[in-house]
């Protein structure tokens, strides 16, 4: 088992040539998805195809259309709602930077569909 130490705390454990893409999503722009893309963007980096980012849901059409134009969304679906996202995305974990009194209802979303969700 080879264990990579990047900046931040970030650690990815991989198993012999066993590798485990995650498919993240981010619902809503509103916080520190910039960090959690750079990050993803460091993993990629060390070991491509790590992290990719499927899906992006926010409620503030210029924004969406912003955010899913940076390379690393590439081919990712851009949602105007982010229970649309939920239903409709293929998804390991969810990032939330949304409005922080949204947090709860789309966590308790997330478990239900047993995502993880980090904020």
């Amino acid at each position: 088992m080879a264990i990579r130490r990047f900046p931040r705390h970030i650690t990815l454990i991989s198993h012999g040539f066993r590798r485990w893409a995650r498919k993240l999503g981010f619902i809503g722009l509103k916080g520190h998805e910039s960090v959690v893309l750079r990050g993803a963007a460091e993993l990629n980096k060390a070991t491509p195809g790590a992290i990719e980012i499927v899906a992006v849901a926010d409620d503030v059409p210029d924004e969406l259309a912003k955010f899913a134009r940076q390379p690393q969304l590439k081919g990712a679906q851009a949602y105007p709602e982010w229970r649309q996202l939920l239903e409709h995305a293929l998804l390991d974990v969810v990032c939330m930077s949304d409005a922080n009194d949204l947090h709860t209802e789309q966590i308790i979303e997330c478990a239900a569909e047993e995502r993880t969700a980090v904020c």
